[in-house]
């Protein structure tokens, strides 16, 4: 897959968004009690029955118990795709050198990403220490996979990009997984391909998203 995914990613993590949503949700709060539909109901009931019916529309007719359902799903199928990530990640970090662990490939990944970036806007991106991403970069440069030079604005700063041999090694590695991810979406619409990666793009930004 080429879906760069955290190596180190709590496939938990969905799951207890889910359960959580399960446990705040009141049962009784999703969908208000429809009153019965006699011909004398709508004038023994008065006002309350309407308020109730008013409640039911604005909630959308979705009872609590299909959310928490639906979220449920959601983090099981998370779960699937975070295993799916990790294993990628593995191969991929062997592939480009035995041995290589999945933190150190993504360290690489991000590089790459980046095109010529400081050990400090790479933990930033990262969300890592910076300590942690120096060693890895100069394990990196041992392995003649990455370079660092001085930024031409600031001979005090280096930059640190791939090298010739470092491209092509995760070029080989992520080509794979980039024939794989095309074989899985070939019979795909391309609208709906779109519609999902504005959906998992709004749910990684915590926004809404509008049909």
């Amino acid at each position: 897959m080429t879906i760069q995914a955290p190596a180190d990613t709590d496939p938990t993590g969905a799951v207890a968004a889910g359960a959580s949503a399960r446990e705040v949700a009141d049962p009784g709060s999703g969908v208000a009690a429809v009153p019965g539909s006699g011909s004398g109901s709508g004038a023994s009931s008065g006002s309350g029955s309407g308020s109730a019916s008013g409640r039911d529309l604005e909630a959308g007719s979705e009872p609590a118990s299909d959310r928490a359902e639906a979220l449920t799903a959601l983090g099981g199928s998370f779960e699937a795709l975070m295993r799916q990530w990790r294993r990628s990640y593995s191969e991929a970090a062997a592939c480009v050198s035995p041995g290589m662990l999945p933190g150190t490939y993504k360290v690489l990944t991000m590089i790459a990403h980046q095109g010529a970036a400081t050990v400090s806007t790479l933990a930033e991106h990262l969300e890592s220490d910076k300590g942690f991403v120096s060693r890895t970069v100069s394990e990196l440069e041992d392995l003649s996979l990455v370079t660092r030079v001085p930024d031409p604005n600031d001979g005090r700063v280096r930059l640190i990009s791939l090298t010739e041999l470092g491209s092509a090694r995760l070029h080989h590695a992520r080509a794979p997984y980039q024939h794989l991810l095309a074989e899985v979406l070939d019979t795909w619409p391309v609208a709906t391909i779109s519609q999902l990666t504005t959906l998992i793009n709004a749910l990684a930004s915590g926004e809404t998203p509008h049909e």
